[in-house]
């Protein structure tokens, strides 16, 4: 069964990644001009803006070997 877990992020959103030590953590970037990467460490129950700027985010990777060491690809560049 589909549980939503999206309360309190933006009703479009855009790519995601899962830390592959930890299920509970989970990246998602927000869509558009002004995407914004939002985080949780509760498998999706509740969630916080990661600190990025605005802007348009194309990927986020989690490093698999460094689950603390997160990738996003944003059209001004990537970031760590």
């Amino acid at each position: 069964t589909w549980e939503r877990r999206s309360s309190g992020l933006p009703a479009w959103m855009g790519p995601m990644a899962i830390d592959p030590q930890n299920s509970n953590v989970v990246y998602a970037a927000s869509g558009g001009a002004q995407g914004l990467l939002y985080k949780s460490t509760d498998a999706g129950l509740s969630w916080v803006t990661a600190g990025l700027s605005p802007q348009v985010i194309f990927r986020v990777v989690i490093d698999p070997t460094d689950p603390r060491v997160v990738y996003v690809a944003r059209v001004d560049g990537v970031y760590r």
